[in-house]
């Protein structure tokens, strides 16, 4: 279940090929037959153009028919759309499409606005999560839904991590020549509750964004537990590094938003901070779960989702939902 976008030319119909060099161009981009794939590895967004309708057994021969289609999953956390917008207005802008939005009426269709996607898709997505939550709705439940739906996070934190992970390729390349490690958030599932954590490795300099956890790879600062040399793995929690830091540094801690980062020069790296990497408890194998990104859902949302589903709220504007989108495409 999803969100498709039909385009057709305002003037004469793009050259042959011009569909796939357009994507060739741009990253995150996989070719297939029909069209194109987009999979942003740091994000977890996902999303599809194709050559025509994509409903349709062919790309398009006869006038009139769209030259081209967009499709997006519904089931997925709100910062999609916000993934998605800049690229449907660089598709739309480089070949002078009309765009016509899957739940609109013709009538009500003019030219594309990312603000009008953001809320039809948002609205769509959020009644498709209250149909999925409605124990009487049993048509359509996908295998592990009922665990992925459990799956939830504060919304500000959801969306700071979408915001790093989505900057995190622009701010690699500018510490590369600093040799700066950027690592992405990953969401790890623990007791059965979702949390943040980033990798950091003892021998690198690491750009460490404010998470729960912080995952430790300890090869040159190893206490010769492990098996063959091979580096050792631990989990501190975030405020016993902030303990050290805050000690070391003076000052307040690090404000609680995975947009603000920690970076540990080389003088900084004392023996407090070093003893870390040797006395927090070591993982097993497997030890850690992650979580895709496209999994955790924001979870003031998905609470509201559940109020609706259980008071029956049929009729909801969902002006709250409206408003959350609305703040979250501006940050």
């Amino acid at each position: 279940m999803g969100f498709d976008i039909l385009f057709r030319p305002r003037g004469r119909a793009p050259k042959a090929r011009a569909f796939q060099r357009f994507f060739e161009g741009r990253a995150n981009y996989e070719w297939h037959d029909r069209g194109t794939d987009y999979i942003n590895d740091d994000t977890g967004a996902h999303f599809q153009f194709f050559e025509g309708d994509f409903r349709a057994d062919r790309p398009p021969c006869k006038l009139g028919q769209p030259w081209a289609s967009f499709f997006m999953n519904y089931m997925r956390p709100f910062w999609f759309c916000h993934q998605a917008a800049p690229e449907l207005e660089a598709f739309i802008r480089e070949f002078d499409l009309d765009a016509e939005l899957w739940d609109v009426s013709p009538d009500e269709q003019g030219p594309f606005s990312a603000d009008e996607f953001t809320r039809e898709w948002s609205n769509s997505n959020f009644e498709t999560l209250c149909y999925h939550l409605d124990e009487d709705e049993t048509e359509y439940q996908p295998a592990g839904l009922d665990a992925g739906l459990n799956h939830t996070y504060p919304r500000d934190k959801v969306v700071g991590v979408w915001q790093w992970n989505n900057q995190r390729a622009g701010m690699m390349a500018e510490v590369q020549e600093f040799d700066i490690v950027v690592p992405k958030i990953l969401y790890l599932k623990r007791d059965d509750a979702i949390g943040t954590g980033v990798v950091w490795q003892d021998a690198r300099r690491t750009l460490l964004p404010r998470v729960d956890h912080l995952i430790l790879v300890a090869d040159q600062l190893r206490r010769g537990a492990g098996a063959d040399n091979e580096p050792e793995v631990s989990l501190l929690p975030w405020s016993e590094f902030e303990h050290v830091l805050v000690t070391k540094r003076g000052g307040a801690a690090v404000p609680d938003s995975p947009l603000n980062a920690v970076d540990l020069t080389d003088d900084e790296r004392t023996p407090e901070i070093e003893a870390l990497f040797r006395s927090a408890p070591l993982l097993g194998t497997n030890a850690l779960t992650t979580v895709d990104p496209s999994q955790v859902f924001e979870r003031e949302i998905m609470d509201e989702a559940r109020r609706v589903v259980a008071e029956g709220d049929e009729h909801s504007d969902w002006k709250h939902l409206k408003v959350i989108v609305a703040e979250d495409r501006r940050n």
